[in-house]
Parts: C-alpha cells; sequence; structure tokens
C-alpha cells in the first residue's frame, strides 16, 4: 500500500512540474519583447509584462518546491511537517504537493 502511495505521490508531483514547466515556457514567449518604459505614459503594455515577470518568478519558485519535493519522496522524509514533525495531511498535500508544513503549523506562521 505505501508503495502505491508513493508512486502515486510521485506522479502527482511531477504531473504538476509538468504544467509548471508548460507555464514557464508560455510566460517566456509573452516576456520575450519588452515594450519601451516612459514616464508618464501608463502603458498597459508595461503593467502586462511587469506581472507577466512576477509570475515567472512564482512559477519557478514553485518548480524548485515540486522538484524538492521529489527529493524528499525519494529520501522518505516527503510529506513530514518540517516544524512540528508530524504526517501531513494526504487531502493537503493532494492540493499542494510542494507543501512542507502541516495545516496547524501553517496557520501559526500566518
Amino acid at each position: 500500500m505505501a508503495n502505491k502511495t508513493h508512486q502515486a505521490d510521485r506522479r502527482r508531483i511531477e504531473e504538476e512540474m509538468t504544467m509548471v514547466k508548460s507555464e514557464l515556457q508560455r510566460l517566456a514567449v509573452k516576456l520575450e519583447n519588452k515594450p519601451e518604459w516612459s514616464l508618464g505614459q501608463g502603458d498597459p503594455a508595461v503593467q502586462e509584462w511587469e506581472l507577466n515577470f512576477e509570475l515567472k518568478k512564482e512559477a519557478e519558485h514553485r518548480l524548485k518546491s515540486l522538484e524538492t519535493a521529489l527529493a524528499k519522496l525519494a529520501s522518505g522524509s516527503y510529506a513530514i511537517c518540517e516544524t512540528c514533525g508530524k504526517t501531513i495531511d494526504p487531502e493537503r498535500l493532494a492540493i499542494l504537493p510542494e507543501t512542507t508544513r502541516c495545516v496547524e503549523c501553517a496557520r501559526k506562521k500566518l
């Protein structure tokens, strides 16, 4: 049973990684043409470029988190809260496979 869970977790993390990589490719295309930065113009293209740049940074961070989750899965430390050491709820992992904290510890951090 544990092996099936391990395989399912691995598959879910890899699927998430594939989606994030696809998003990074899409954003890279959008960021190829940087608009002219002129003071006082308020060009919406500048705002859109900045938004896409921030989205790219977030996606890169998420990809790194997923890679870390995959490494933890391989080492046997996946699904263990890094704060309290308890097992992270599988429902939480289904939503956020890269999470490193249980719900209780995540709430305390807020």
